[in-house]
């Protein structure tokens, strides 16, 4: 197992003090090997912002995960599937910090380039939407969320999706309105069929 992969298995653990001083190694190698262009390179620098997320260590994050779309935006250009990870994953840390103006912002640029890229039907379209449903919510733009679950809805949520539907917080504020009711009911699992 390479010391990335040991360090999302520790960050899954939730031993982040390990993970991270793994992570910062590998990446300090990576960096001397491979360049800070490189693909690898970038993918831990991605993985340890997401770890400093984890952790609510927003400002170290949100410095890796620009470092890494700066460097994306230059070497695979602005809309590689690659680029559109890391912003989605900046606009996810953003939301994290409750800074829901940047947050929305960045969702709807991730949207915009991945409905281009991929389409809207792909799961990972389907999860920027749902990020931004997330996001506006939280914003209290009640309306606008319930627009963009339906659409997110529309396209087939995934079962992760499903899941973070039933439980997240995000969804306080539309909790009991008919609507959001509704497509909380479709999203859930049918019962398995007694035989």
């Amino acid at each position: 197992m390479s010391a990335g992969n040991l360090a999302g298995v520790l960050t899954d653990e939730k031993r982040y003090a390990e993970a991270e001083k793994l992570y910062k190694e590998t990446l300090r190698i990576k960096l001397k090997t491979l360049g800070p262009e490189h693909r690898s390179t970038l993918v831990t620098m991605s993985d340890l912002a997401e770890l400093y997320k984890g952790e609510g260590k927003y400002a170290e994050g949100e410095r890796l995960i620009r470092q890494t779309i700066e460097t994306e935006k230059r070497t695979l250009g602005p809309e590689h599937n690659d680029t559109l990870m890391a912003m989605n994953d900046l606009a996810d840390l953003l939301n994290a910090e409750k800074r829901y103006s940047e947050a929305e912002r960045t969702y709807r640029e991730v949207l915009e380039g991945r409905n281009r890229t991929i389409g809207p039907g792909h799961p990972y379209t389907v999860a920027t939407i749902y990020g931004l449903a997330c996001t506006l919510a939280l914003d209290g733009k009640r309306a606008e969320a319930l627009a963009n679950l339906r659409l997110a809805e529309e396209h087939n949520l995934t079962p992760e999706i499903r899941k973070d539907l039933e439980t997240t917080s995000d969804f306080k504020s539309l909790r009991g309105n008919t609507q959001f009711e509704a497509i909380l009911a479709k999203a859930r699992p049918a019962p398995a069929k007694s035989q």
